[in-house]
């Protein structure tokens, strides 16, 4: 019977969560994350659990990044375009960052909103900034 060989279907399961200030939500599939995202609240605005819940629920499945907001762990593309001594965002692309143009790389430590440390070069303690990612998810 072609059925007994067949897995079962995976369970899927999305969880909110808020402490107020940062809602965050969680895919996960057969008991493991795979997917998380959030929605941070303006320090002006009035904390909406359900405006919160709502954004981070939507980033789960959207294509873009928040480039300003990504986490340690997070992967991401650095631009091919990259041009060495030019100024993105708050900071300058070296020479020495060109071998990363174009790969996948983890964010191992954010420096600042928006500026990322990267696993893949411990050397040198190059930054990377926002703008020197490409705005899709990897």
């Amino acid at each position: 019977r072609w059925c007994d060989e067949v897995e079962d279907d995976p369970k899927y399961e999305i969880v909110i969560r808020s402490d107020g200030k940062i809602t965050r939500a969680e895919m996960i599939i057969n008991g493991k994350t795979v997917k998380k995202s959030k929605a941070r609240c303006n320090p002006r605005d009035k904390f909406n659990f359900k405006i919160g819940a709502e954004l981070a629920f939507e980033r789960l499945f959207s294509k873009k990044l928040d480039l300003y907001h990504l986490s340690v762990g997070d992967k991401v593309r650095v631009r091919k375009d990259l041009m060495p001594y030019r100024v993105y965002g708050q900071d300058c692309f070296a020479e020495g960052m060109m071998p990363f143009r174009g790969k996948v790389v983890t964010i191992s430590y954010v420096v600042a909103e928006g500026v990322y440390k990267i696993e893949e070069e411990q050397k040198w303690g190059y930054s990377f900034t926002a703008e020197m990612f490409e705005n899709e998810k990897v």
